[in-house]
């Protein structure tokens, strides 16, 4: 009923309860659920080899420590993000196996002390570990696909990739 979908919008957690843990990783997604919340929202960007990594937008330096890898110092550049010219690192010029060191990190540290003491500690997850979590199972996830249309011009069709994961999974879907 509608009234049961309105209700658990509500209940619903934004990135994860990222008020405890840094926003976005599948450590925030688990203690939201664990904290009441019947599913989870996340939104999607891609990586240079077409995997969707979960993060609000596609620029990585605000959410995550890879300013600290010195290794990609080479790759800051000006970029799109979030409708906005960023200066630094973009999910779309790394492969997932790159990433597999960088780290979350809290967003807001002032406004969220609690979730930045864990800063440094926490992967950068796929939207496919997240679909195999166990703490999934019959929660809702809202997934937001984030600048499809900047991403469909540099050729990355981030729509057909995630049809593909979530045919793949085990997820009942209900599509609205």
């Amino acid at each position: 009923s509608i009234r049961r979908q309105r209700q658990m919008c509500i209940r619903d957690s934004h990135r994860g309860a990222c008020g405890y843990r840094p926003e976005n990783t599948l450590e925030a997604f688990e203690l939201a659920i664990a904290q009441g919340a019947d599913g989870v929202e996340c939104d999607l960007v891609p990586t240079k080899d077409g995997e969707l990594i979960i993060r609000h937008e596609n620029w990585l330096n605000g959410t995550t420590n890879i300013e600290s890898h010195s290794e990609f110092a080479d790759r800051a550049r000006a970029g799109y993000s979030d409708g906005i010219t960023e200066n630094g690192f973009f999910s779309e010029d790394f492969e997932l196996q790159e990433l597999a060191s960088v780290r979350a990190i809290e967003r807001l540290p002032d406004i969220r002390p609690g979730s930045a003491k864990f800063d440094g500690q926490f992967q950068i997850p796929t939207i496919d570990a997240l679909l195999a979590a166990a703490f999934m199972d019959g929660k809702t996830l809202v997934i937001e696909v984030k600048h499809g249309m900047h991403f469909t011009r540099k050729g990355m069709d981030i729509a057909g990739i995630l049809s593909q994961k979530l045919d793949a999974s085990n997820l009942s879907l209900i599509h609205i």
